[in-house]
C-alpha cells in the first residue's frame, strides 16, 4: 500500500523555508559566479600555449560552465515546485506530483546532464549514440561562445 501524507506542522514548515534558503543562497551566488566565468570565456585571452591547447581548454571551460548553470536551474526549480507550485492547489494528487515526481523528474534530468557532459562517465550506448551523430554535440550556447570569443 502506498500512502502519502504531507506535513503541515510548524516545524517542517520552518525546517522548509531553512532549506529553501539554504539552496537558494549559493544557487545565486554560483551563478553570479557563472556569469564572471562567462566574461572570462568571452574576452579571456589565455597565453603561453598553443591555439589548439587554448581551443580545448576553453571548450572543456565551457561545457562545464554549461553543466554547472542547468544543474544549479535544476535544484532551483525542484525547491520552487516543493515550495511554492504544490501550494497552488489543495488536492493531494496535484501535491504528489509536484513533490514527489518534480523529485524524481529533477533528479532524472541532473544525471542526464552529468551523461551528457562527461564522456568518461558515459555507458558505450550512449556514446555510440552521440558519436553516430543522431544527436548533436555543439549546442547554440556554445556556438556564441565560440563566435562571441573569437571577436
Amino acid at each position: 500500500m502506498l500512502v502519502w501524507r504531507s506535513e503541515y506542522l510548524n516545524c517542517s514548515e520552518s525546517q522548509s523555508a531553512i532549506i529553501f534558503g539554504c539552496i537558494v543562497v549559493p544557487t545565486v551566488i554560483s551563478n553570479g559566479l557563472n556569469l564572471s566565468s562567462a566574461a572570462k570565456l568571452i574576452f579571456g585571452k589565455v597565453t603561453g600555449i598553443t591555439k589548439s591547447d587554448e581551443r580545448k581548454r576553453r571548450r572543456k571551460w565551457i561545457r562545464m560552465f554549461l553543466q554547472n548553470v542547468f544543474q544549479d536551474c535544476l535544484h532551483v526549480i525542484d525547491l520552487v515546485n516543493c515550495r511554492y507550485i504544490y501550494a497552488l492547489r489543495d488536492e493531494t494528487w496535484f501535491q504528489f506530483i509536484f513533490l514527489s515526481v518534480s523529485f524524481v523528474l529533477i533528479y532524472s534530468l541532473d544525471g542526464f546532464v552529468m551523461f551528457y557532459f562527461h564522456r568518461d562517465v558515459q555507458p558505450n550506448f550512449i556514446q555510440r549514440f552521440l558519436a553516430n551523430g543522431k544527436m548533436r554535440r555543439k549546442s547554440n550556447a556554445i556556438e556564441a561562445f565560440r563566435s562571441g570569443s573569437s571577436i
